[in-house]
């Protein structure tokens, strides 16, 4: 144990750590001026500077190690017994020395404990640390989380925790976050899932009402966190969404629909959602409730400028997701609502959802409705002229 003690100590003086530098020029100058008594007191000493100035060890390690050092004396030095009945210890003691020796140091990194918390941290908050879970795994892979120890998981995932619902992150350094603390959540399953059951409904009961949103795109990201809320949140949660003010759905909205037991109810507040947080949502949603919300609003627009927003701020960003019908939908609109027809800005927007409609020719009778109002009004010409082209080119319309 000395000697890995020993190469921990250089580990961390590699990294700047000048503790470690201190205690390695104890040691060196025990040695160079062939100090034996100053040398066998850093070796009685080793456990107390692994488990106090360095963290390697927490106290009940440092016992069981310091048992292993007992009864090592023991068999090395028989006189401490008696001469005719000398210590020896059973197969199954030394096999339980020998695992406690591996699992509690020699497996170990030589970060542990508070320093290995402060080096996780600061990674995490680096602008170069992955904001995808596999690549964050793969970060986590060497270093204090590859075999950390059931205290530094729980630490790491309190601090994590609490920062995000405390604090209010832009996007990446939010994805940063939540990256790290899924990854940890996949490398050590059973002891991140019970620290999470331990420490969620505390820290959850602890966010204000006005911050609630930052509940939802916790429980949106960590997978885990809903089973392990407690049922005292779980019901704040369900009333939070159906109450929620408009300034709060445009918050949580695109996130509350990817939690499976606030789906439904997330969905019933679509109706209540401005255009701008239909908007927001259809960024990274395509559900099926949000584009049957997003047609409705167009077919029943009442203004110019209205029509446009839709259409450009929600259809076309859904169109990938758009089935035959849902083109149908919203040509549909264009040859009956007059407030979508005569905009402006619509025929070229119409253009812009024919490019990235998936599949064109499945909707070739609903562009034809399209074309033929098109000619069967000439004074929208002037203004679609562009659309009524690429229709005829396309398709070949006369």
């Amino acid at each position: 144990m000395l000697f890995d003690f020993l190469e921990k100590l250089k580990e961390l003086e590699m990294t700047g750590d000048a503790k470690a530098k201190a205690t390695l020029e104890v040691f060196e100058g025990a040695r160079g001026s062939s100090n034996w008594k100053a040398s066998l007191g850093f070796e009685r000493d080793v456990l107390k500077f692994a488990e106090i100035d360095f963290e390697l060890l927490s106290p009940i390690e440092a016992q069981d190690l310091q048992r292993l050092s007992e009864d090592r004396n023991r068999c090395a030095h028989p006189s401490m017994t008696t001469s005719d009945d000398p210590y020896q210890p059973s197969a199954e003691l030394a096999r339980n020395h020998i695992r406690n020796a591996v699992t509690h140091l020699l497996a170990h990194p030589p970060l542990q404990g508070k320093a290995a918390l402060e080096r996780l941290i600061k990674d995490v908050e680096s602008e170069y640390f992955p904001s995808e879970t596999a690549d964050a795994r793969d970060y986590f892979k060497t270093g204090p989380m590859a075999r950390a120890r059931t205290a530094l998981i729980r630490n790491f995932i309190v601090v994590l925790s609490k920062a995000l619902f405390d604090q209010p992150w832009k996007s990446l350094p939010r994805k940063r976050r939540f990256a790290a603390l899924n990854a940890v959540l996949t490398m050590h399953i059973a002891e991140g899932e019970k620290a999470l059951a331990e420490i969620l409904p505390r820290l959850v009961g602890a966010v204000p009402d006005e911050k609630w949103y930052r509940v939802v795109f916790y429980l949106a990201n960590i997978q885990p966190s809903w089973a392990l809320l407690g049922d005292a949140a779980r019901v704040k949660a369900r009333e939070y969404i159906q109450k929620a003010t408009e300034e709060d759905l445009f918050r949580f909205m695109p996130y509350a629909l990817n939690v499976p037991a606030l789906r439904q109810l997330t969905e019933n507040r679509l109706p209540d959602a401005s255009t701008e947080t239909l908007a927001r949502t259809a960024k990274v949603n395509s559900s099926r409730e949000l584009i049957n919300e997003v047609l409705a609003r167009l077919e029943s627009a009442s203004s110019f400028r209205g029509a446009e927003k839709i259409l450009d701020g929600l259809v076309i960003p859904l169109a990938s997701s758009l089935k035959n019908e849902d083109i149908e939908r919203a040509c549909e609109a264009f040859c009956t609502n007059k407030q979508v027809k005569y905009a402006i800005r619509v025929p070229e927007l119409l253009r812009n959802l024919l490019n990235a409609s998936p599949n064109p020719a499945g909707n070739e009778s609903s562009w034809r409705n399209v074309f033929d109002t098109l000619e069967g009004e000439p004074e929208l010409i002037s203004t679609a002229g562009n659309l009524s082209e690429q229709l005829r080119n396309q398709f070949g319309f006369e």
